[in-house]
């Protein structure tokens, strides 16, 4: 009999809430001037919470961009059986309006947050890309037969 491998609820509330305190505090500050304890002060948590989740406030930073990305773009796409123009369109626009809008409230922390998007954008990319070629090659697999 196979375990469900479900994820704790406090571990994902408890992250939540070092995200959204990360994100409020970086309204605020620049992010060399912000500290763990910053952090953790305004998510009601304390500072051990942070290191068991994350190594320190760039791993944390890091998440925060990949969660936010990643909840933007299921807000605005679904993810298809196909890849098509439609699709990639929607994609880039939804990346670009992400970008956009985190620049802008997160005017701070602008040019730094811009060098680490690039990163988690690539890497959501290819996660995304991913999930729609292997729906895409197995619905083709289906319906052609090798002999």
């Amino acid at each position: 009999m196979m375990e469900s491998k479900s994820i704790d609820p406090r571990i994902v509330r408890t992250k939540q809430l070092l995200v959204d305190a990360f994100l409020k505090i970086s309204r605020e500050k620049k992010l060399s001037q912000i500290t763990v304890k910053d952090i953790t002060d305004i998510a009601t948590l304390n500072r051990d919470n942070i290191y068991a989740h994350f190594t320190d406030k760039e791993d944390l930073l890091d998440y925060t961009l990949s969660v936010t990305i990643f909840k933007d773009l299921n807000d605005n796409l679904s993810i298809s059986n196909v890849i098509n123009e439609k699709v990639l369109r929607n994609i880039f626009i939804s990346i670009a309006s992400y970008i956009k809008d985190a620049a802008k409230s997160c005017e701070l922390n602008s040019k730094h947050f811009a060098t680490k998007h690039i990163n988690v954008i690539n890497n959501e990319l290819e996660d995304i890309f991913a999930i729609m070629l292997e729906k895409q090659l197995s619905g083709a697999s289906t319906r052609y037969h090798c002999k």
